[in-house]
């Protein structure tokens, strides 16, 4: 088991965050951000050569608000490609956990919301095991 410090949330990998971890004998940070621009993709080498100065690794990254199982298709596609970029992010940077949710359907019972989330996550989960992230799901938000 890792545990991390949680880095400020939703700002890029900090001096700051590293240094503290450091010096305070937490071998790891965990990310949390709601958001993941292409800055974020560009600053991943900078953010993984300060880990390595400090001696900090990743420990998990939380990726909120997005919604896998959303019945517009057009959106569900947009969350699942965002979802395999941070995959992509959380591969660069050597961080073994995604953390996030599994999104929520609105009407159909449990049943249907369980399928859906089986038929959406099986594409983010192999995407996932190709990149060697493993997803952990925070189940207390939505309906799966």
């Amino acid at each position: 088991m890792k545990i991390g410090f949680i880095a400020q949330p939703k700002t890029p990998i900090t001096v700051e965050d590293a240094r503290f971890a450091a010096e305070h004998g937490m071998p790891h940070l965990e990310l949390v951000w709601d958001d993941f621009t292409e800055a974020h993709w560009e600053r991943r080498q900078a953010e993984k050569n300060m880990l390595r100065e400090f001696g900090v690794g990743l420990s998990a990254a939380g990726f909120w608000r997005r919604n896998p199982i959303h019945p517009d298709a057009a959106e569900r596609a947009r969350c699942h490609e965002e979802l395999k970029r941070y995959l992509d992010y959380c591969h660069e940077l050597e961080c073994p956990v995604l953390v996030t949710g599994g999104g929520t359907l609105l009407g159909p019972d449990v049943e249907a919301c369980a399928r859906a989330f089986s038929a959406a996550f099986e594409p983010i989960l192999q995407h996932a095991e190709r990149r060697g992230v493993r997803i952990a799901l925070y189940g207390v938000h939505g309906r799966t």
